[in-house]
C-alpha cells in the first residue's frame, strides 16, 4: 500500500476515534462519530480508488459479522418469546411508518420505491444506542425494560428479512413468497446443520474464534449463492451458535473484532454519504425526508408500543421513548437498496441526517421522559386513554393463547416445507438441464434420483403436517373417538396448503421452464400442479368427514 493510502486510513481512524469519544460525552451513539469522520473525510479529500475498494469488501463482511452478533445476542431461548407483543408492535410501527412516509412521499414528489426505503428506514430503533440510553437511565420497570429489549430483537429479525427482500429485488407478490419459503428452509438447513456439527467440533481460544467466524462467513456465502441476502445467513448462523455452551467464552474474544469491522464499515458509510451529498443537495425534498423521517418514527414508534406493547398507557409511552432511536442499520438497508438499484445514492445521506437527529432527540426524551410522559397523560382526552388500555391489553392475552401459538407453528410448517420443494425443483432442473444430455445412458437411473428427490420433500412436508395436527385438534375440540381421523383430515389440510404455496410459486417462476424441460404442454402442466394439492388435500377431508359421520 502506498504513502497516500496510509495517510489516508491514519486520518479517517484517528478522527474516528476522536469523533466517537466527543459523541460519548454528549450521550450520543459512539457510530454516529464514526459515521461523521468518514463524512468529513470524504469531503475534505480525495479518497484512492484501491481504499474505497477495500473499505467495500470490509464492509460487506462486517455486515455479516454484525448480524452473526445480533442473531447470537437474540439467543435461541428468546425466539419464541418474539411471537407476542414485540412482533405485534414490529408490525404496527412498520405499518404506521410506511403509511406516514408514503403520504409526506407523495406530498414531497418523492418516487413510491424511494418513500418505501425511508418508510423502513424509519421503523426500526437503534439496539446499540437504546442499550446505551437504558443504562444511562435505566426503565421504571422491568416489563417497560423487557418490552424494549424483546422488540429491539423482533426489529433486528424484521431487518435480516428486509435486506433479504432488497437485496433480492423482488419484483411482486411471487417474488416475496418464492424469498420466503426459501429463506425459511436455507435457515432451518444451517440450524440444523450448524446445530449436529459446531457442538462436536468447537474449541476455546483463537481456533474457537475462527471457526465460529467461518461458520457465520459460510452460512452468510450459502444464503447468497441462493439468492438471498447473506445478512440472512449469517444471522441464523449466530442463532445457531447460541445454543451451544462453550461458544460463549469464544464470542466474548468475537466481540473486539466485529468491533473494529463495524468502524470501518461506518467509515466506508461515511465515505460513501459525502459522495452523494451533490446528488442530495439536488433533491432538497430528500432532506426534508431525512428530517421527517424522525417525526414519523416517534409518532409511529409511540402509537405501536401504546397499542401492541401490553404494559399500558404510561409505561407504553416511555417504552417508546427508549426506542426513538433510528437504527444505524438503516444505513446498510439504504446502502443494500443502493446497490440493488432501487434508490438513488442522495438517498444515503438522507437516511444518515436522520439517524444522527434521531440520536440526539432519543436522548434528550429519555433524559427528561417523566415530564413528557407527564405532559402526554395530560393532553390525552381519559375516553381515548380507556380505549388504547383496552386494546393494549387484549392484545397481550390473545399473543399469549395456545392458538396464537398453533398459528405462528403452522405458518413456520407451511414456509418451511413449500421452501424444501422449491428447492428441490431447482435442484432437479438442473439435473434435468444437463445430465441426461451429458450421459444419456444414465437417464433412467437421473429420473429415478429425480422422483426421489420430490418422494423426499413430500415424505417430510407430510411428517410436519402430521406432527403439528395433534396440537391443533385438540384446540378445534375433536371427540377422543374419532381424534385419528380428525388428526389425518387437519394434517391432509396443512400439507395441502404448503403443497399450493410451493405449486403456485413453481408454476409462475419455473413452469414454463418445467414444461420445456419435462416436453410436457404448458397449458396442461400449469393447472396439473396447481389443481394436483388441492384435489387430494379436498379428497382426503371429504374421505374423513363422510367417516365422522357414519
Amino acid at each position: 500500500m502506498q504513502t497516500e493510502q496510509y495517510a489516508v486510513l491514519a486520518i479517517v481512524v484517528t478522527l474516528a476515534f476522536a469523533l466517537g469519544t466527543i459523541a460519548r460525552k454528549v450521550r450520543m451513539s459512539a457510530a454516529v462519530g464514526y459515521l461523521l469522520s468518514g463524512i468529513v473525510v470524504g469531503l475534505l479529500l480525495r479518497i484512492p480508488e484501491d481504499v474505497v475498494t477495500a473499505l467495500d469488501i470490509i464492509s460487506e463482511i462486517s455486515i455479516a459479522l454484525l448480524l452473526f452478533e445480533i442473531g447470537f445476542e437474540i439467543h435461541v431461548k428468546n425466539i419464541q418469546q418474539l411471537r407476542g407483543s414485540p412482533a405485534y408492535v414490529t408490525a404496527l410501527e412498520l405499518t404506521m411508518s410506511l403509511a406516514l412516509v408514503a403520504s409526506a412521499g407523495f406530498a414531497l414528489g418523492i418516487d413510491t420505491g424511494t418513500s418505501i426505503v425511508f418508510g423502513v428506514s424509519a421503523a426500526f430503533a437503534s439496539t446499540v444506542f437504546t442499550y446505551k440510553l437504558m443504562e444511562e437511565v435505566p426503565p421504571t420497570r422491568e416489563d417497560v425494560k423487557n418490552l424494549v429489549l424483546m422488540t429491539l430483537a423482533a426489529e433486528d429479525v424484521a431487518i435480516v428479512v428486509t435486506l433479504t427482500i432488497l437485496s433480492s429485488n423482488a419484483r411482486g407478490p411471487i417474488d416475496v413468497a418464492e424469498i420466503a419459503v426459501i429463506a425459511m428452509a436455507v435457515s432451518a438447513g444451517i440450524y440444523w446443520g450448524g446445530g449436529i456439527i459446531l457442538p462436536r467440533i468447537i474449541e476455546g481460544g483463537e481456533s474457537g474464534l475462527i471457526l465460529l467466524i467461518s461458520y457465520g462467513l459460510v452460512a452468510a456465502f450459502i444464503s447468497s449463492a441462493l439468492g438471498l441476502s447473506p445478512s440472512i445467513g449469517a444471522f441464523v448462523a449466530g442463532i445457531t451458535v447460541s445454543k451451544i455452551p462453550k461458544a460463549d467464552e469464544v464470542m466474548e474474544k468475537f466481540r473486539p473484532v466485529r468491533a473494529v469491522f463495524i468502524l470501518l464499515f461506518l467509515i466506508f458509510m461515511g465515505l460513501e454519504t459525502a459522495a452523494a451529498m451533490p446528488g442530495t443537495l439536488s433533491h432538497p425534498s430528500a432532506i426534508v425526508m431525512g428530517l421527517l423521517i424522525v417525526l414519523i418514527h416517534i409518532i409511529s414508534k409511540g402509537m405501536a408500543t401504546l397499542i401492541g406493547g401490553g404494559v399500558g398507557l404510561k409505561y407504553g409511552i416511555e417504552s417508546g421513548l427508549y426506542l426513538s432511536t433510528i437504527s444505524e442499520l438503516s444505513l446498510i438497508i439504504a446502502y443494500t437498496a443502493v446497490t440493488a438499484g432501487t434508490v438513488e445514492p442522495y438517498v444515503l445521506p438522507a437516511i444518515a441526517i436522520g439517524v444522527s437527529v434521531a440520536s440526539m432527540t432519543a436522548s434528550f426524551l429519555v433524559n427528561r421522559k417523566y415530564a413528557v410522559v407527564v405532559h402526554l397523560l395530560r393532553i390525552i382526552p381519559r375516553k381515548l386513554r380507556w380505549v388504547i388500555d383496552t386494546i393494549s391489553l387484549s392484545i397481550q392475552r390473545q399473543s399469549s393463547s395456545r392458538l396464537h401459538g398453533v398459528s405462528y407453528d403452522l405458518f413456520h410448517i407451511i414456509t418451511h416445507s413449500a421452501g424444501e420443494v422449491v428447492i428441490a425443483t431447482a435442484i432437479v432442473l438442473e439435473v434435468l438441464r444437463y445430465l441426461p444430455s451429458a450421459f444419456p445412458a444414465y437417464k433412467a437411473v437421473v429420473l429415478v434420483a429425480v422422483l426421489g428427490t420430490y418422494l423426499a420433500a413430500a415424505a417430510r412436508l407430510i411428517g410436519r403436517a402430521v406432527k403439528a395436527s395433534g396440537k391443533l385438534a385438540d384446540i378445534l375440540g375433536a371427540p377422543k373417538g374419532l381424534k385419528k381421523i380428525a388428526e389425518a383430515s387437519v394434517a391432509a389440510v396443512i400439507a395441502g396448503i404448503s403443497a399450493e404455496v410451493a405449486a403456485i410459486i413453481l408454476v409462475f417462476r419455473y413452469g414454463e421452464e418445467l414444461s420445456n424441460v419435462l416436453g410436457l404442454n404448458y397449458s396442461v402442466l400449469a393447472p396439473t400442479i396447481l389443481v394436483l394439492p388441492l384435489a387430494v388435500m379436498l379428497t382426503t377431508v371429504a374421505i374423513a368427514t363422510e367417516v365422522i359421520k357414519t
